[in-house]
């Protein structure tokens, strides 16, 4: 079977991680199915090496800044790459089918949430939400990271719930954690020797980063502590409205924005966070917080229903709206020691359901199960 993943998302769109992790989950995939072949679809920014895997093709495409450039390419040019590649099944992250008759999956489809939030030009969201209906029922199947993202697709756009798969986050795969005396490396290369709050992930408006600002800022006044903010970006720091803010930043000596970070110093820096912050408001792929409690790294994430189906009782929760909220949950792990050691006591059975090779495992037996229903091969 030749399989296509297509990753460009909505111009304008950027969600926090996404595209990495999405490519990460599928490169992992090609790996234990040698006998299969995929071609992953995408921009230049969102590739990443996929090392030794000789069954991964990469179709790289220019970044497209214009709702009008993307519909054309998804209503020409992708069937015809589709069909010059001989593709099987498409799987599209985008939540949006294109105009084949190739069977599609749709991965991830949450939309919904930036619809509601208004974090989208109107022109999105009004093409939004004229073609997400007609996508949920031309797809052969939906795959969605939680329970309640299902339902609520059921629910909103009328889809049979059996059309619908709940397939977990796994956690990116560990390498060994630096040490006592490693974490203390990493807190005087990358913090002045400080325990520090750590954000990774992109730095555009939909990542809420002035109300993390904000919220250490209250913080600062209020403890009085030495403790740092570090930001590892994704996007490079390019110049935007957190940058600009930064400039003027009353406590910016105490912020560090790290923005050529390798994959193993990541997982270092995040293995010696005293804690992890994920501000964003519509985020619902937070496979960076995921894998801070992987490290035993106790996290504040947005207290929306699929996250907390997402953390149990293994974080704490804050209304992302409120930088006042963020800033006392900073402080509650900060003063009370015995509460971060039940977070990360908590989250080392919690981030079991988020085991990265069952993850896997159960997105294959889901792609395969959907492919046979389509009637055009039979797998196992």
């Amino acid at each position: 079977m030749i399989i296509a993943i297509y990753t460009r998302q909505l111009p304008k769109i950027a969600v926090n991680g996404y595209q990495y992790d999405t490519i990460r989950y599928f490169i992992q995939l090609a790996e234990k199915q040698p006998a299969h072949q995929f071609i992953i679809i995408g921009e230049k920014k969102h590739a990443r090496a996929d090392g030794t895997v000789k069954n991964i093709q990469w179709v790289i495409l220019p970044e497209i800044k214009s709702l009008l450039r993307w519909k054309l390419f998804q209503k020409f040019q992708l069937p015809a790459i589709l069909k010059k590649n001989n593709i099987d099944l498409l799987i599209n992250t985008n939540s949006l089918c294109c105009e084949t008759a190739i069977p599609q999956i749709l991965y991830n489809p949450d939309l919904f949430d930036l619809i509601e939030a208004g974090m989208m030009p109107q022109n999105h969201k009004q093409f939004l939400q004229k073609q997400l209906p007609v996508s949920f029922i031309k797809a052969k199947g939906i795959f969605t990271n939680t329970q309640v993202s299902k339902n609520k697709i059921a629910a909103d756009y009328k889809i049979a719930t059996d059309k619908i798969t709940v397939v977990p986050d796994g956690a990116a795969e560990r390498i060994p954690e630096p040490d006592y005396n490693g974490k203390v490396q990493v807190r005087e290369l990358y913090a002045q020797g400080k325990e520090y709050f750590l954000y990774v992930g992109y730095t555009g408006e939909q990542s809420n980063l002035i109300h993390l600002l904000k919220a250490f800022s209250i913080f600062k006044k209020r403890q009085k502590s030495n403790m740092q903010l570090l930001i590892v970006a994704e996007d490079a720091a390019t110049e935007n409205h957190f940058t600009d803010n930064l400039k003027t930043y009353k406590f910016k000596s105490d912020v560090n924005v790290i923005s050529d970070a390798k994959p193993d110093a990541v997982s270092n820096i995040r293995a010696a966070a005293y804690a992890f912050i994920a501000p964003a408001l519509h985020d619902t792929h937070l496979i960076e917080a995921i894998n801070a409690v992987s490290n035993k790294v106790p996290v504040v994430v947005d207290s929306r229903a699929e996250v907390q189906e997402l953390f149990g009782n293994a974080a704490l929760y804050a209304d992302m709206g409120k930088f006042e909220d963020i800033a006392e949950k900073m402080m509650q792990l900060f003063k009370d020691e015995q509460l971060r050691n039940k977070c990360i006591d908590i989250g080392l059975e919690q981030i079991k359901q988020h085991d990265n090779k069952n993850a896997v495992d159960l997105l294959w037996q889901s792609i395969i199960r959907i492919f046979n229903e389509t009637g055009t091969k039979k797998l196992s």
